[in-house]
Formats: structure tokens, sequence, C-alpha cells
């Protein structure tokens, strides 16, 4: 299934019922253990990213700010672009989060299965196809940030509730998480906000 999470999708939908709670980590290994591996090549660029859960919290990152990083200093998922040496897509997302937080899956967990293909938009719409992987922490790892990352948190799925935000990218309000870390309140929009509302909703 085609998922279009576009930056520039118009416009924040209605606030979510707080009620709406993510699966568990039981219900997630049993929904993502038939679905089929992202592709590379869906879209002129290719991606891919690594949900890591530990209990019931989920690891983000913060980027650093760069002015040729579209989406730099935003909250988001550890992973990257898709390298030719990368066999597939699970290798991409494996090898970013290792070079950007300096663990190793294998080590610490294990891989629950893959959420699907998200498009969005790199330079016109539905260019960039990113592959999404969930994984399951037994414990938190030691973390070693790279140059290309500012801060990573755990953040509890519970303080993952819908509202609104105001982001510099947009004029409008968005749909988005607000939680409370170390750093203050983050705000989580976006692709990032879209991939983590697919996993809330997943069958």
């Amino acid at each position: 299934m085609r998922h279009n999470l576009s930056m520039d999708a118009t416009g924040p939908t209605p606030p979510k019922s707080s009620d709406a709670g993510f699966p568990s980590l039981a219900e997630l290994a049993d929904r993502l253990a038939t679905r089929p591996s992202p592709p590379v090549g869906a879209a002129e660029r290719s991606a891919a990213v690594l949900i890591c859960l530990h209990q019931d919290e989920l690891l983000l990152v913060r980027r650093r700010t760069d002015p040729r990083d579209k989406w730099s200093g935003q909250i988001g998922l550890p992973g990257g672009r898709y390298e030719v040496d990368d066999e597939t897509l699970l290798a991409t997302a494996l090898r970013e989060t290792h070079e950007e937080l300096g663990f190793e899956l294998a080590g610490f967990g294990r891989m629950l299965g893959p959420l699907g293909t998200y498009f969005a938009r790199l330079r016109q719409p539905d260019d960039l196809a990113i592959g999404v992987f969930i994984a399951e922490l037994v414990e938190r790892p030691p973390l070693v940030l790279s140059d290309e990352i500012a801060a990573a948190h755990w953040i509890a799925l519970a303080a993952l509730q819908t509202t609104y935000a105001s982001v510099p990218e947009k004029v409008e309000p968005v749909d988005a998480y607000t939680p409370i870390s170390r750093e203050g309140q983050l705000v989580i929009w976006g692709i990032t906000y879209g991939i983590l509302e697919r996993m809330r909703s997943l069958e």
C-alpha cells in the first residue's frame, strides 16, 4: 500500500483520540512477520529508517543544523540514504543506525520486521522512497553520536499524542507530537510523525 507522506501536504487533520495507543511489541512482531521488505528503487531516491523500541519507549534523534540538509535540526528516526554497497534497504537502516548512534542491533535486540515504504518529497512529490523497519531492543545501548546527530532521546510512546504545532517551514500549524525531553519540548512532525502514526494504526 502506498502512503504519501509528502512534506507539502496541506492542512492538519483533526487530532487523534488520546486513547489510541501503539501496538505492543508482541502485537508488532505478529503483524510484521509476513510483511514484504521495502524494495530499492521504488522512487528516484531511496532511504531507510529504523524505529528502535525498548519496552514502552522510542529512540529519536535531533539532527545537527546544516544548511545543506533539508531536514536539518528536526527530530527524526535514525537512518539515511541508500548507498550502492547496501544489499537491501534493511542494510541501509542498520548501517545508518550504527554510523549515527554507534551500536549494532544484533548486540542489543532483534528485528521485528518491515513497516513498509513511505513516499516523501525531496525536490518534487514522491521522489523519495523510505523503507521503514521496526526493531526491539532488550536494553538501552550506549550511544555514540556521530557529527550528524546533535542529541538522542528516549521518549515514552504514551507521550506521543497528536496536537497542532507551529514550525518555521509551514505557514499553518501542522499535526505533531510535542513530548517533553531533557532538552525541553520536542516537535515531531512531517515524515516522522506520519511514519509513527502508521505504526500506531498497524493491523
